[in-house]
């Protein structure tokens, strides 16, 4: 447990098939956040599975930490590591992201 709250990393994660440690390529980086890119309904769809994953976090500290993490996520001169990925989904993104900052970013606020 982290000091001030709940941890926010996954239950399990940065192991693979057969346990080995997940050393990612730009391609598997880059399907990884495909999701990012995709339409409205899967990308809500996404937000939803990620604020299942982490249900055991309060919501105003959910919003919070998960507005600043894609804050960040933005900052990035690029999302995805190809030019392939960032051809195919980087303006998708970017839009989906910057939409669901500002809808966590009102509680917060309160």
């Amino acid at each position: 447990m982290s000091v001030g709250g709940p941890r926010l990393e996954p239950p399990a994660g940065g192991i693979g098939f057969l346990g080995a440690p997940v050393h990612p390529d730009a391609a598997t980086v880059d399907a990884d956040l495909a999701v990012l890119g995709s339409g409205r309904q899967r990308y809500a769809r996404y937000c939803q599975e990620i604020r299942n994953e982490y249900a055991h976090v309060p919501e105003r500290q959910f919003r919070s930490r998960r507005a600043e993490t894609l804050t960040t996520l933005l900052e990035h001169e690029h999302l995805f590591a190809s030019p392939q990925g960032r051809g195919r989904w980087e303006a998708a993104a970017r839009r989906n992201v910057d939409a669901e900052i500002r809808q966590l970013v009102p509680l917060n606020s309160v």
